[in-house]
């Protein structure tokens, strides 16, 4: 998709932006108007993260930062305190008018996989359980087309509020970025059609709503915690999991040791596919998230197709 660039006199604010995808939707905003920083820029992931000084120094001198949650980006705890009160800070969890989903635990998998209708496979709302895992949310939202349109949406209302000269072109861009999407979600959905019923497990619980978007059937996770390897019982119990609900496929991530995925599925008859929530491999700019989400959306079609 090409968005027309648009000539603005005025001097550009300085926006950071924390990770690819976020930064892909606010560079295609402000197309015309100036480029965005990215903070979490190559292959690393989110959740090894550290900021250099040169990154505390851009952040002292920004204007805006946009941001999923502290709780997301431990990297920006310390950072986000102590940063000059004139940077606005956009924390997009508080923000979204689409809700929050809780992480999942090990029932919440285990009754995944029981029926391939039941209402046991609709995901949970953050805060609407007496149950639920509640000490935070699920924060990898932006694998739903459907929020990616509201984060661009409340970006472009801060960019806006910040930068009312250039009002008319955050607005014009907001519009073609949201057909695009539309667009994006409308081949998505054709692409994964009648593979709803198809198991997989994945490297770490990243997917649960581009699962809901697609209604796609993971059963389990490997890693509980993203940043800690698995348990001697975590191992045989994903094993056992992956028996038990006629696992087809599992998905590892390249910022991660594939001896994890080797070892959980050895002897086992399944599939070994990778993807990647952030698209550390791909390159940041505009194209960024379309050219993720297609690559997520063949991924996990190739391999569920495959058996």
């Amino acid at each position: 998709m090409l968005f027309v660039l648009f000539n603005s006199q005025a001097l550009a604010i300085e926006v950071m932006v924390s990770i690819k995808p976020l930064h892909s939707l606010t560079a295609t905003i402000m197309s015309g108007v100036g480029e965005p920083q990215l903070i979490v820029d190559g292959a690393v992931s989110p959740h090894h993260f550290q900021l250099k000084p040169s990154h505390i120094r851009d952040l002292n001198r920004s204007d805006l930062v946009i941001y999923i949650d502290p709780r997301f980006e431990h990297f920006l705890v310390n950072s986000l305190k102590t940063i000059p009160s004139k940077v606005s800070q956009l924390r997009l969890t508080s923000k979204l008018s689409l809700p929050l989903l809780e992480r999942r635990s090990h029932r919440d998998w285990e009754k995944r996989g029981e029926g391939h209708h039941h209402e046991h496979n609709q995901p949970k709302i953050h805060g609407h359980h007496h149950d639920h895992n509640d000490e935070f949310p699920d924060f990898h939202f932006w694998l739903d087309p459907k929020y990616a349109i509201n984060v661009a949406k409340e970006i472009t209302a801060q960019l806006s509020l910040l930068d009312p000269d250039n009002i008319a072109i955050y607005k014009k861009n907001y519009s073609r970025l949201v057909t695009a999407l539309d667009g994006l979600n409308q081949d998505l959905t054709a692409q994964l059609d009648g593979l709803q019923n198809r198991h997989f497990v994945v490297l770490h619980d990243a997917y649960q709503y581009f699962e809901s978007a697609y209604k796609l059937s993971s059963v389990g996770t490997v890693l509980l915690d993203p940043a800690l390897p698995p348990s001697a019982s975590q191992m045989k119990y994903i094993r056992e999991r992956m028996n038990a609900a006629k696992v087809v496929c599992v998905f590892q991530e390249p910022q991660y040791s594939k001896r994890v995925i080797q070892t959980v599925t050895e002897n086992l008859p399944v599939k070994i596919s990778q993807i990647d929530p952030i698209g550390a491999g791909i390159p940041s700019g505009e194209a960024h998230y379309f050219s993720l989400m297609k690559s997520l959306s063949k991924a996990v079609a190739d391999c569920l197709k495959a058996q």
